[in-house]
């Protein structure tokens, strides 16, 4: 009996040892496809970042940017830029903010008179040079990839070139680089959301909308300093202070907002479909309230606002209608409604104010800062902020802007 109660014992212990040596076998199986996991996401990242570093680079390159601080030059990237990168600390603080975070670093480098030169360096200048060596580094916590170009870049003009930036890939309803704010008056409706991280203060979840984790692509929110100059475009006419002003298709039209601005005038560009209309607001912190009256069917009616000022817009915007602002924009005072459609790409913040009593419907919004939502209406469509998305409004998931082959992006986003 003693022998029998023994042999049970060991029996058990034996099992015991082999579920303990399954169990750990499982975990470390586990940690390993875990890590295996977060690698390729971080170094996917980093090729991303990569590739932004590159397309910035490029884009000015092509539109004539001359601002070129944020370049590394020949102090601080060598050739070889694949051992570099594990010492950051000489890189351009334009660059790098946080050298365990995300982040890209590049250097262009042009033959002229015989000499290497790295543009970006002091007193060097490109001139007529068209011939470019690229290289452009990407970094996800610690992950480093990189990019090497040899490449022509003749410069273009950003108005006439038939060139677009292809469309983000946008597979939910909001999309940021950094975190989402969900206050207690929103609520999601259809797609997902993809951030770094999502603070809910709703105290109920997320409405109807999954958490879909981090937005792995590229966020090209940027457009090119050269959009924004007046020198880039051949303008047909100039918008006057009147009541009425009626606009033709495929134009291009000069609009001096700071001493031709009639408030509560309308411009009818119902059958101005192509047409661009370059706004100097050079006046601090301006506001304008019009009635706009873009087209039913076809191509939008564009408008850039060419100041790093901020803009606030109101009055009654229907049609389709594309919005460019190099600087922060607030739509306000009952902005828009559900008779338009509407592509707005921004430099700066996107505000949708708390006054709009409509729903802004079919929308596409794009900020390389942080886009808020504030009123109560909410929006349908589609956001992509590079910094963060604040939402104390609704939010609906619709992808008819984006859908519609006429809504084009600038060129050379990056």
């Amino acid at each position: 009996m003693k022998s029998q109660k023994g042999s049970i014992a060991a029996i058990t212990l034996v099992f015991a040892l082999l579920l303990l040596l399954a169990g750990g076998s499982w975990l470390m199986l586990m940690t390993v496809e875990q890590t295996a996991s977060s690698s390729d996401e971080t170094g996917q990242k980093a090729w991303y970042a990569a590739e932004a570093g590159l397309t910035r680079a490029v884009s000015q390159l092509k539109y004539n940017n001359a601002n070129w601080d944020w370049l590394s030059t020949n102090d601080n990237f060598p050739d070889n830029s694949q051992t570099v990168m594990n010492d950051i600390t000489s890189l351009p603080t334009t660059v790098i903010t946080d050298k365990n975070g995300d982040w890209y670093a590049v250097s262009v480098t042009f033959v002229k008179d015989g000499v290497k030169r790295y543009l970006g360096a002091s007193g060097v200048e490109k001139g007529d040079v068209v011939g470019f060596d690229i290289t452009a580094v990407g970094s996800s916590r610690g992950t480093r990839k990189v990019i090497k170009k040899n490449m022509t870049i003749t410069p273009e003009d950003p108005d006439d070139t038939e060139e677009y930036s292809e469309k983000p890939a946008l597979p939910g309803v909001v999309q940021t680089g950094g975190n989402i704010t969900v206050e207690n008056t929103s609520n999601i409706t259809g797609g997902n959301i993809y951030a770094s991280s999502i603070t809910d203060n709703t105290g109920g979840g997320l409405g109807n909308a999954a958490n879909g984790g981090s937005y792995l692509y590229p966020i090209k929110t940027q457009v090119p300093a050269g959009f924004f100059s007046a020198s880039s475009y051949s303008f047909d006419d100039a918008i006057s202070k009147n009541w009425t002003t009626v606009l033709a298709a495929d134009k291009k039209y000069y609009w001096d907002a700071g001493s031709q601005y009639q408030e509560w005038s309308t411009i009818d560009a119902s059958a101005a479909g192509g047409t661009i209309i370059y706004v100097d607001n050079y006046a601090a912190d301006s506001s304008i309230n019009i009635t706009f009256n873009g087209p039913a069917t076809g191509k939008p009616v564009t408008l850039i606002f060419s100041s790093t000022n901020k803009i606030r817009l109101g009055g009654n915007y229907t049609g389709k209608v594309r919005i460019i602002t190099n600087g922060d924009l607030n739509l306000t005072n009952a902005f828009g409604g559900s008779a338009g459609m509407y592509m707005i790409v921004s430099n700066g913040d996107v505000i949708i104010g708390d006054t709009p009593t409509k729903a802004l419907q079919k929308t596409y919004v794009s900020s390389n800062k942080s886009i808020i939502i504030e009123n109560s209406s909410g929006i349908v469509g589609q956001l992509l902020a590079k910094t963060s998305v604040t939402l104390k409004g609704p939010v609906t998931y619709d992808t008819s802007v984006m859908d519609d082959v006429n809504f084009k992006l600038p060129a050379g986003m990056y």
